[in-house]
């Protein structure tokens, strides 16, 4: 059983989060047969991550045909990915070996599942800056996605 809840503080303002970066996966899984391909491996799959230090739990949870998130899960995911906020920017910008060596980064369950995730992501490759540029215009898509990628090059 999967779900927001409208009562629980904060949870509502992630729904519109995720839908919007849902539609930004829909739009790439229709552009890309690579990414159908793996999602179709992922059918029934559900990545956690779980960002310490912020309460926050994010869940991927794949169809035959979509992917859905979620900060509610109600059943034991395949992987969990554990983190900080800045650790797992980390992870997602740079070499992921690394951040797993140093320990900045951790995982549990199926690691054959964590590699079909990270091929899905790979295939998907959305342009995160033009999609936030289509919601708040060009010149604050840059300043934020500036403030990302100098957070990611920080070493933790």
């Amino acid at each position: 059983m999967t779900g927001d809840s409208a009562a629980t503080p904060g949870v509502k303002p992630l729904s519109g989060l995720f839908s919007a970066i849902e539609a930004l996966l829909a739009r790439q899984l229709k552009a890309s047969t690579a990414a159908r391909t793996r999602l179709t491996a992922l059918h029934g799959k559900t990545l956690a991550l779980e960002f310490t230090g912020i309460g926050l739990n994010l869940y991927v949870q794949c169809s035959e045909d979509s992917v859905k998130l979620s900060s509610k899960f109600y059943e034991e995911a395949d992987v969990i990915i554990t983190g900080t906020p800045l650790a797992m920017l980390a992870f997602a910008r740079s070499d992921a070996q690394d951040s797993i060596r140093g320990g900045s980064v951790k995982f549990t369950g199926d690691i054959g599942v964590a590699m079909d995730f990270q091929k899905l992501f790979a295939a998907l490759s959305p342009d995160f800056e033009e999609e936030l540029s289509r919601l708040i215009g060009d010149e604050a898509a840059y300043r934020v996605s500036s403030i990302v990628r100098d957070l990611s090059l920080i070493h933790i």
